[in-house]
Formats: C-alpha cells, sequence, structure tokens
C-alpha cells in the first residue's frame, strides 16, 4: 500500500462508486477493484460493502479511510510547504517504441532551456505497443507513443477507446531498410528477394512487427531487445539490415548508416500520442510532443 492508493479509496468513499472514481481518476475500473482487494487482504478487514447502488463503508472501513484522509492531508500539508521546490522539478513519464526519431526528441527535450538548473523526475520507458496501452490504462504512465498498421487503425480505435485512452496522429510513414553503408545492397535497387540472404535484426518484443511484418524474407534473424545495439551490429556487421522509420541525417552519418526503400514493400504505419481521457498534458509534456512534431515535419 503506498500513498496512492490511500487517494484512490478515498476517492471511492467520495464517489460512493469504484467506477465513477475510476472514471475520475483515469483508471480502468478492473485496475481499482484489484487495489482495492490487494488493500483489504493487507489489513484484513473489508473496506466497502457493494451494492446494487455503488459501494458503502463497513464499519470498519470507515475508520479505515478517516484514518487515511487524515494522512493524506498531513502530507499535502507537508508538500505544500515546499511547493516553491516542486516547480522546479520536470516530471515525465512515458511509454514509446524503440524509435530513434523519438530518441532524438527526447535528447532536444533534455537540453532545452526548460530543463536547464531544474529537478528531473523522468520515467522514459522503451516498449512495445500492448505494454504501452497498458501503462496508460494502469495509470503507470501519463503519455505514451504507440506504432501500429494503418491497416489496423479500426482495431486499434476500437481498443483504445474501450480503454478510454484518446490518440492523436503523430507521424505516418511506410518502413525502409537501414543497413551499412558498406553493405553490398548499399547502391542497388532492393527488392525483398535481395534481403533472402541478409540477417535482418528483429526487435524481440515488439509483437505488432513480429505478427504483421509481411515482408520478413530473411532465413537469417537475430532478436534483439536493446536499440542501441542494432546500431553496432548494422555498422561493423555488413550483411544485417533492419526495418526502420525515417532517420535523421545526424543519426545516420553518426553510425555510418543509409536508408533504402524497399521498391516492392510499401505497407503504411502510423504513429500515435495515446493518453487517458480527461487528462491534460502537462507542459512539459506538451514541450516533448513539440518536438517530435518538430522531427517528422523533416521527414515528410
Amino acid at each position: 500500500m503506498n500513498l496512492l492508493h490511500l487517494k484512490y479509496m478515498i476517492e471511492v468513499d467520495k464517489y460512493g462508486s469504484i467506477s465513477k472514481a475510476a472514471t475520475h481518476l483515469y483508471l480502468n475500473q478492473p485496475r481499482l477493484s484489484k487495489i482495492i482487494k490487494e488493500i483489504e487482504a493487507e489489513m484484513n478487514i473489508k473496506i466497502f460493502e457493494r451494492n446494487s447502488k455503488g459501494v458503502t463503508p463497513t464499519k470498519k472501513g470507515r475508520q479505515f479511510l478517516d484514518r487515511a484522509i487524515s494522512i493524506v492531508s498531513e502530507v499535502e500539508a507537508l508538500e505544500n510547504m515546499y511547493h516553491e521546490d516542486s516547480l522546479k522539478t520536470v516530471s515525465l513519464n512515458i511509454s514509446v517504441p524503440r524509435v530513434s526519431y523519438i530518441s532524438e526528441a527526447f535528447i532536444r527535450f533534455l537540453r532545452s532551456e526548460r530543463i536547464k538548473d531544474k529537478d528531473i523526475d523522468i520515467n522514459y520507458r522503451e516498449t512495445n505497443t500492448e505494454q504501452a496501452i497498458s501503462n496508460i490504462n494502469e495509470g503507470e504512465d501519463h503519455l505514451g507513443i504507440i506504432r501500429i498498421p494503418v491497416d489496423q487503425m479500426n482495431y486499434y480505435e476500437n481498443i483504445l477507446a474501450l480503454k478510454g485512452i484518446k490518440w492523436e496522429e503523430l507521424f505516418r510513414f511506410h518502413y525502409l531498410v537501414l543497413m551499412s553503408k558498406d553493405n553490398v545492397l548499399a547502391n542497388k535497387n532492393i527488392y525483398l528477394a535481395d534481403l533472402y540472404d541478409q540477417i535482418e535484426l528483429i526487435h524481440g518484443d515488439s509483437r505488432i512487427q513480429d505478427q504483421d511484418n509481411p515482408y520478413q524474407q530473411a532465413n537469417k534473424t537475430i532478436k534483439i531487445y536493446e536499440r542501441a545495439s542494432q546500431y553496432e551490429i548494422l555498422r561493423y556487421v555488413k550483411d544485417t539490415y533492419i526495418w526502420a522509420s525515417p532517420l535523421s541525417k545526424e543519426m545516420l552519418d553518426a553510425y555510418g548508416l543509409i536508408l533504402k526503400e524497399c521498391l516492392d514493400q510499401k505497407n503504411e504505419y502510423i504513429d500515435l500520442v495515446i493518453y487517458r481521457k480527461g487528462y491534460n498534458p502537462t507542459s512539459e509534456e506538451g514541450d516533448f510532443i513539440r518536438y517530435l512534431h518538430q522531427l517528422t515535419e523533416q521527414f515528410k
């Protein structure tokens, strides 16, 4: 149990309903119900009685909630004493795919004047689409970026709507072949058949790409789980490649890489910014999104 979970319990008491509290907290109802059950098990008491109209506290639950309200109030009073110092902290909690232009935007954000001379409290998670959606849905992160095939947009729109997650289009593109400038294919027109004898690098936990990657032609593959290693492999193992979204010239030059179109592969993908319905991105999150748009404009 932590302070955040105490606040959740207070909200349930306030609204007299788990579903209404979940909506207010930008959580899904099953997640909030699970937290309540875990706290009840930990405290060995029944805090809420369920009924047709919602929930009401038990006698012991009322005692627990009154004490929780007192604890939260004391902590908030303590925080307010140092509110001026809290303005000096930049916070960001975000889940993103393993994508270089997003990483570049993140670096620009970190180098901005807004960050200068401030404390930093940032969780920057590189993960797959399913986990990013889960992190937003369960309140682990406030902001996410997901990558999906355009022809599956309707499916994911429904998934996001069911979970109360809003989305904004960030970038549409088709995958390019990223390889060393010294690869034997570097100066040729590339077709899918040309990649058969090359070694393909794949992000091992990127389920969408694994399931829906129709252009996986190589009979030699290496699954990687850390983005930085792909550049070293591409640079020094000349017959390797990876399907990638556009990269900046600075990144390509830094590792001696090039991007090539595959002439018989044009499947379109889309990156979306996602967040819980009703959530208003902070000014820091807004700055990060602006850096993302600045970079993607260069690729259009």
